[in-house]
């Protein structure tokens, strides 16, 4: 059988191998799940193999068939027994297909025609389910099981774990907020061992940054500055980009196909990645992020990289609510053991100056607190303060050049209620008025 544009190599070698003799042929007494007879019947007796080569190259009337709807239940029949009933490979298979026409995305109900039509033939088809033999555990048997303990990859001052191995994480923020500098930043620190911000990172770590938006020239630029007197083992940062995969004629296939899926694990298994940062989510899933269906065909697979052992890190954008979160639906936030949420405090500024706060966290939260965080290039670094200090320094600020504000008018100026200003102005009272918030902190560069 010949080979097929944009299919994974496993299945192509399938296909290659399919041997028509052994395949079961639907009988036609079969009825759908509407109760109408499914059209699978033509007047030929043409082998599958034959069939679906006809169909796949558009040839109805060789298949035995006058009507497209009946070809392409037919066409989709085949792909349900290839495909083991995966509905995304059965869609990229029917769209390579010269059945393929602008009535497969219509829109019919809540399901397009494409939808359906899988769906149908997936009811009436005789593929083989194979169900595993799920294995629960007994509470005894799970308390007394040596389960290896989530190792700490970033923690707090206070050993809070924030990052650590078997995890989803995300960051999240509205763009051109610096929610990628800010990715990148941590990386290149987690591969050098380095502390990032408040972050302590506790060894050296293997990094794979996969990267959907940026020329390379630009990450050339970028990386450079981030990187600049840093040590960095060689192999513990790899950064997987769309130029340089153009460049070699190839692209980075959507990670909602099983084909996306496979190539980020190849490079995974490739570097010995530890930390996987996929930069951003829209990008590399080239589709809607309220997409839900498709969704959820990338979120057991995150699930399956967590489980072994990867720290993984998503970029995500906020809608134009940024207090709505990141955008499309919440589905993708279920899985996520942390959420990190940057909100500029300034669009206009030259340099990232960014609010951090914490929108979902699972485990320990001690010690964890909303961070204001500035970066202002490798001549200066990162530098932080816990955001309450920062709200101190600004409402000194307002008092040095209007000592008669009132509450009022300070909540409006700080962005917070009314009867925090007070207690502000009581830590106020314990500040050394000579010195910055910022000036407090390390500058981590």
């Amino acid at each position: 059988m010949s080979a097929i544009k944009g299919l994974p190599a496993d299945l192509q070698a399938h296909l290659k191998n399919l041997d028509p003799g052994e395949a079961k042929k639907p009988p036609t007494s079969l009825q759908n799940s509407t109760g109408e007879q499914p059209p699978t019947e033509n007047k030929t007796h043409l082998k599958e193999d034959q069939v679906f080569a006809f169909l796949m190259a558009g040839k109805m009337a060789e298949a035995g068939y006058d009507d497209n709807s009946r070809a392409d239940f037919r066409l989709c029949q085949i792909l349900a027994r290839t495909c083991k009933g995966n509905r995304v490979l059965m869609d990229h298979m029917f769209r390579q297909s010269k059945l393929m026409r602008s009535k497969w995305d219509e829109k019919h109900g809540a399901q397009t025609y494409g939808e359906m039509t899988i769906a149908k033939a997936l009811g009436t088809s005789e593929t083989e389910v194979d169900v595993p033999d799920l294995q629960p555990w007994e509470l005894h048997e799970l308390i007394a099981a040596k389960i290896p303990p989530r190792e700490a990859l970033a923690t707090l001052d206070n050993h809070t774990p924030i990052l650590t191995t078997h995890s989803i994480n995300q960051v999240v923020a509205w763009r051109g907020s610096g929610k990628t500098l800010f990715q990148q930043g941590w990386g290149i620190a987690m591969s050098c061992g380095l502390n990032f911000l408040c972050y302590r990172t506790t060894r050296p770590l293997r990094v794979l940054y996969v990267e959907g938006e940026l020329p390379d020239a630009q990450l050339q630029e970028r990386l450079s500055a981030l990187s600049s007197g840093k040590d960095i083992p060689q192999g513990n940062f790899y950064l997987l980009s769309r130029d340089r995969q153009n460049a070699l004629g190839m692209d980075i296939p959507s990670i909602h196909t099983e084909e996306g899926r496979l190539a980020i694990e190849r490079a995974i298994e490739r570097t010995g990645a530890e930390v996987l940062f996929l930069d951003s989510i829209s990008s590399l899933l080239l589709l809607g992020t309220n997409d839900e269906e498709r969704w959820l065909n990338v979120l057991p697979w995150l699930a399956r990289l967590r489980s072994r052992g990867l720290c993984i890190l998503l970029t995500q954008q906020t809608g134009k609510n940024q207090a709505l979160g990141n955008r499309g639906h919440s589905r993708s936030e279920d899985a996520l053991d942390l959420s990190i949420k940057l909100t500029p405090y300034d669009e206009e500024c030259d340099h990232l100056h960014c609010k951090l706060e914490y929108t979902k966290i699972r485990g320990q939260r001690r010690g964890v607190q909303s961070l204001s965080i500035r970066y202002k290039g490798d001549w200066e670094g990162w530098t932080w303060t816990f955001f309450e200090q920062d709200l101190v320094d600004a409402l000194r600020r307002l008092l040095e050049d209007d000592p008669k504000m009132s509450n009022v008018a300070l909540a409006k100026e700080l962005g917070v209620s009314r009867n925090r200003i007070p207690k502000l102005k009581k830590r106020l009272a314990t500040v050394d008025p000579k010195q910055s918030s910022f000036d407090k902190k390390e500058i981590v560069l």
